[in-house]
């Protein structure tokens, strides 16, 4: 079985679990900005069915391992889960 990867901000290869590709593959597909790749973790955890405690741990390792960040894109919206990344947006 052939190990997933992705690019951190660094632009260094790094492994991730299933369940991190869960949360990124939700993230590009149902993707809510123009210029960026961003949910609310309860949308995320709606989706991908995976349960809020364990998301949180996702959420936490993708972080540290630089390929997600957590912001409050539009105040007052609370926080967003945003890949280091942009899509490509034509304007």
């Amino acid at each position: 079985m052939n190990k997933r990867t992705e690019k951190n901000y660094k632009e260094e290869i790094i492994e991730i679990t299933e369940m991190e590709a869960m949360v990124i593959d939700i993230l590009k597909e149902e993707s809510t900005m123009d210029d960026c790749y961003a949910l609310h973790p309860e949308d995320i955890s709606e989706w991908t069915k995976i349960d809020m405690k364990k998301l949180r741990g996702v959420i936490g390792s993708l972080s540290k391992k630089g390929i997600i960040y957590i912001d409050e894109i539009i105040s007052g919206c609370g926080e967003w889960i945003v890949l280091f990344e942009t899509p490509n947006v034509e304007y």
